[in-house]
């Protein structure tokens, strides 16, 4: 792809991006991203298939496995927490994006699931490998991961709706360390 082509393709990724975390999916028309993105409307088409294949392509592109080496169970969850925590950070509008539609339970919000399962499954294996080694106590994995994932994820989409807000701002430092404290709390046996 040539330069110029790439660099219209990744124009229209940030538009989009942005419209689709400030509007919502189907409060954003292809008209309006190409329009703020200065390109012709066809080019979603050509770029990427349409506005649905550019709506997952930007979820794609954000969303990886967290690779985590550690050689204590404890060890791999600070690490998770810390890699997922700075990667949320760094993705504001992504954030958003799947805050709007978990929350509005849209048609896309099962789809984005099974994107996110691949992110989980280390948190899942890590917590497996706690509890069998001691260090780590809870009846259900399934649910505490659940649970993990819910404290890992719903309070900042609820700040970024304006659902409630914090009196202070806290830092992604300052956000790991209480949730490490938090999921910790609930689940580390006392040694």
């Amino acid at each position: 792809m040539a330069n110029h082509d790439q660099g219209m393709r990744e124009n229209i990724i940030q538009v989009a991006k942005r419209l689709f975390a400030k509007q919502g999916y189907d409060g954003t028309s292809v008209r309006q991203i190409c329009e703020e993105a200065d390109a012709n409307v066809a080019l979603v088409s050509y770029y990427f298939g349409g506005k649905e294949k550019l709506f997952y392509q930007i979820i794609q592109e954000h969303l990886h496995e967290i690779q985590v080496d550690y050689d204590h169970p404890l060890e791999g969850l600070e690490k998770f927490l810390e890699i997922f925590l700075e990667r949320r950070a760094s993705m504001p509008e992504v954030v958003q994006i799947f805050g709007n539609e978990f929350l509005m339970n849209t048609e896309r919000s099962k789809k984005l699931w099974e994107y996110t399962v691949p992110v989980w499954d280390p948190l899942k294996k890590i917590l497996k490998e706690g509890k069998e080694a001691g260090c780590f106590q809870f009846h259900s994995l399934e649910y505490t991961l659940h649970m993990i994932i819910a404290v890992l994820t719903f309070p900042q989409f609820a700040i970024e709706l304006g659902v409630y807000s914090l009196k202070y701002p806290l830092t992604t430092e300052e956000i790991k360390q209480e949730t490490l404290r938090f999921i910790l709390k609930a689940i580390r046996t006392e040694k």
